[in-house]
């Protein structure tokens, strides 16, 4: 009597996974392989396919795949990692809340066991603030490439003529939000006829958690004390920037234009049409490219703890990687290669991690950033981190836009963050143990 055909093709599949040498490869250590994920932006601003080519000609036979992160990337990645999907052997952006969750679900693998033998990759060789914020309970699950600060973008030019700079050539920094305004008051132009022709700040309100959390970072060193239960968000300093940025649109020395178009203060800087922007550092090293080397400098968010909002562009690789070692060799011998970081600075201005690198940076710049880094205490990641930045964005755009005034809005904000998870990601690792090697 003939076997079915379901029931034969079961019986092949089972044969195979018993018989030695047979069934499926084990295609965690695959060698001939490799899928880089980014996201879409890095593409541009890192050497990836540079990357890509010098590998494949150092590693013969070896293909290297590079994959653009998909829209919506954190929650398609995490579910497809949960349903044991392998999509990516090697995954660079900004991730440390994402590390922290995938972590949490033993997601990723770990760079303890081989940083051990590696010490260009252990925390010594990295500038320890930068290496830390992946670091959770007592493992490192990603490694940082570069860092990103949120800090003002100042014209130069613009700034001499308003009589802002010191004999040195240096941009005074602003010691509050009041003189803030006022330099923004001073290199506001107007022709004629009273109409603005360069407006004197611009916020990136697209991201107003950003924002704020600057402010409330600058003044206070971490965006919420050790002993405190609750994050608070309504504070004067953080007042004060609302205030004053309200106040400022109505009478034309800054611009919420942001708040629908996320390029506008970056494009406006490099088309003179702002003097300076609150944002990534990284934005005045780019605007060089348009306006003149030294044309621009950096400023930092005026407070007392003179500490900078921030993050990482990390790397990190999953546990259902096809080609550890592979992704493991990858990461050491390209994107912490000397040319792979630099290329980011000189282009771009992202701020390497690794110390060795950043100890050849000739620009000022590069060590007040580091700087303000250091002056930084940990930051929680907080577990509706996604339902926060939606709340702060959705209320203080109302409040910009004249749809509600501060203290409702402030009161409404505070009402819907006290029904969020707040609680530190890391809380689940236990208390973090700096590594010693």
């Amino acid at each position: 009597m003939p076997i079915p055909v379901r029931l034969r093709h079961f019986l092949v599949m089972m044969i195979a996974l018993i018989t030695p040498g047979c069934g499926f490869q084990d295609e965690s250590h695959d060698q001939t392989k490799l899928r880089v994920m980014a996201e879409a932006w890095m593409f541009k601003k890192y050497p990836l396919r540079e990357a890509k080519e010098r590998f494949e000609t150092n590693h013969p036979g070896v293909e290297v795949d590079l994959i653009k992160a998909p829209d919506g990337w954190p929650n398609r990645l995490l579910v497809a990692m949960m349903s044991g999907r392998s999509d990516f052997d090697v995954f660079f952006g900004t991730v440390e809340t994402n590390v922290a969750a995938w972590a949490a679900r033993d997601l990723l693998i770990p760079w303890d066991d081989y940083i051990v033998s590696h010490p260009s990759l252990q925390r010594e060789a990295f500038i320890p603030s930068f290496y830390d914020n992946n670091r959770f309970g007592d493992l490192q699950y990603g490694l940082p490439v570069s860092a990103e600060l949120t800090t003002f973008s100042v014209n130069k030019e613009m700034a001499a003529t308003a009589g802002l700079l010191d004999n040195d050539g240096n941009v005074v920094p602003a010691k509050s939000w009041e003189e803030v305004f006022d330099y923004a008051r001073k290199m506001t132009t107007r022709d004629e006829n009273g109409h603005v022709t360069t407006v004197g700040f611009a916020g990136n309100w697209t991201y107003a958690n950003s924002m704020l959390l600057a402010a409330l970072k600058a003044e206070r060193g971490q965006l919420k004390a050790d002993d405190e239960t609750d994050f608070n968000i309504d504070t004067p300093e953080v007042r004060t920037f609302l205030r004053l940025t309200r106040e400022g649109l109505a009478e034309g020395i800054t611009t919420a234009a942001s708040m629908t178009d996320v390029n506008q203060p970056r494009s406006d800087l490099k088309a003179r049409l702002v003097a300076m922007i609150l944002t990534s550092h990284s934005r005045y090293l780019e605007a060089q490219e348009v306006l003149g080397e030294g044309s621009t400098t950096i400023m930092p968010v005026p407070g007392s703890a003179g500490a900078a909002f921030g993050g990482t562009r990390t790397v990190v690789v999953p546990r259902n990687s096809h080609a550890i070692d592979l992704a493991r060799s990858f990461v050491k011998e390209e994107m912490f290669e000397p040319y792979f970081a630099r290329f980011a600075w000189e282009k771009y201005g992202k701020l390497p991690c690794q110390r060795e690198l950043f100890e050849t940076l000739d620009e000022p710049e590069a060590a007040m950033l580091a700087e303000w880094a250091e002056a930084s205490k940990e930051d929680p990641m907080f577990r509706d981190e996604t339902a926060l930045v939606d709340a702060i964005k959705r209320n203080v755009q109302r409040y910009l836009t004249g749809e509600i005034e501060l203290d409702p809005m402030m009161d409404q904000l505070g009402a819907e963050l006290a029904r969020l998870n707040l609680t530190d990601i890391r809380t689940y690792f236990g208390p973090k143990k700096v590594a010693s090697r």
